[in-house]
């Protein structure tokens, strides 16, 4: 562990890791109300919609509720490398749902704007997966904790590994 500790650290929200998480929950909460709203419950295709975005709105949304109290730059985890692997799975997830929607969007609008949410989602997962690939292969264990002045993060306090 690192000597820093458990703490709010409202410092992640503005990087590119935190504004990732903040379009990815927007995304996903658009396309899920855009697929509820369209009122085919019985439907495969938005049963099975429905069902990824409110998984990666709940798994998302606790990802981004740990890196608000800096839990990942607090224990020594595979974080960087773990999200990446998330991202992607739900990169292919989204792939396969909204074009599903996307081929069944003429018995409603709302499939319609559902299936672009959702591709938006989708892209928003797998940028986020091509930043994480990046920050795991330059060794980076945390985004918070490793994004300093110019890698789209504000500094933080360095860990006694660094000194």
């Amino acid at each position: 562990m690192s000597g820093v500790g458990v703490h709010f650290a409202p410092d992640c929200i503005p990087t590119r890791h935190g504004i990732a998480k903040l379009f990815q929950l927007g995304t996903t909460l658009l396309a899920f109300i855009c697929v509820q709203v369209a009122n085919y419950p019985y439907f495969a295709a938005a049963k099975y919609f429905l069902y990824l975005s409110v998984m990666t709105l709940i798994v998302t949304g606790l990802l981004g509720f740990l890196y608000l109290l800096f839990i990942p730059g607090t224990y020594r985890l595979p974080w960087v490398f773990a999200e990446m692997v998330y991202c992607g799975i739900v990169t292919v997830m989204f792939l396969v749902g909204s074009g599903i929607l996307a081929t069944n969007a003429s018995y409603s609008a709302a499939l319609g704007a559902g299936s672009f949410f959702g591709f938006s989602a989708m892209l928003a997962y797998g940028v986020d997966a091509v930043i994480k690939f990046m920050c795991w292969r330059s060794g980076e264990t945390t985004q918070c904790a490793a994004a300093g002045p110019g890698r789209g993060g504000a500094a933080t306090t360095s860990s006694p590994s660094h000194a």
